[in-house]
């Protein structure tokens, strides 16, 4: 990575953050992510169906589907999807700015945006919820095992050319982000989710609550980043075909 392109992500993350604060659609998405957290907290406190251990792992769980789908993937998938119709695009590249610059940037803007509402989602659960020391592990973990839903939702804004089509796609990132959630409702579920590409990141959890999980933690790690390499080839191969269309946007200009 040169200084340039270096300097080019930056300005647009720093944009795109900014932007973030002030955009009324990811405001109303932190506080759902809060509302949710706070009312999974209070079903977890009276300990709804859960055995022991589940509880903590659940909500860890939830935020983990929440977060980078609701925060981070509104910063890659609909905010692309309104810069794309609008024709931002076309402007940056010919202000010579790549595709693969633009797409960085929102991976880096989502990251951090999930991050964020994470800790929110936190204290909105309330405190003495999960061990210090296992939250901590799982805010780390949850930098890495994010990566396939955001990378997912950067290709979905890459492919969406207007917002229309950005509603359609936000319903897969949506299946991929939640559906390990519903393993807590039955093992039957589970039987099924735990290879689906948040799966893995959800097995670990239980491994640190001490509950039952299929696949041993390297079998899981190793399947969470395979599932991360697959999502990124597919964002590189949808960056490229952005590029293509852009490039003819701006020879038709």
């Amino acid at each position: 990575m040169n200084r340039h392109t270096a300097s080019h992500i930056g300005a647009l993350v720093a944009h795109d953050l900014y932007d973030a604060l002030r955009n009324p659609t990811m405001l109303m998405m932190l506080a759902a992510c809060m509302a949710i957290a706070a009312f999974f907290g209070f079903i977890a406190q009276a300990g709804t169906r859960f055995d022991a251990g589940e509880a903590p792992a659940f909500l860890m769980a939830s935020m983990l589907a929440c977060a980078p789908s609701f925060a981070g993937c509104t910063l890659s998938l609909y905010v692309m999807s309104e810069e794309r119709e609008r024709g931002a695009y076309v402007t940056l590249v010919e202000a010579g700015v790549s595709m693969g610059c633009i797409a960085a940037s929102k991976l880096v803007s989502a990251l951090v945006a999930t991050c964020a509402v994470e800790l929110a989602m936190v204290v909105a659960m309330g405190p003495g919820q999960v061990d210090p020391t296992v939250l901590a592990a799982f805010l780390a973990l949850s930098v890495v095992a994010s990566l396939p839903v955001l990378l997912l939702g950067v290709s979905a804004g890459l492919v969406a050319s207007e917002q229309m089509a950005s509603s359609a796609l936000s319903v897969v990132v949506m299946a991929v982000a939640v559906s390990p959630l519903l393993s807590f409702m039955s093992e039957h579920i589970y039987a099924f989710t735990w290879f689906l590409p948040m799966g893995p990141a959800v097995g670990l959890i239980r491994h640190a609550c001490d509950i039952a999980a299929i696949g041993s933690p390297a079998l899981l790690g190793g399947l969470a980043f395979a599932w991360t390499v697959g999502f990124a080839v597919l964002t590189v191969a949808c960056c490229r075909r952005a590029a293509r269309v852009v490039e003819a946007e701006v020879m038709r200009r």
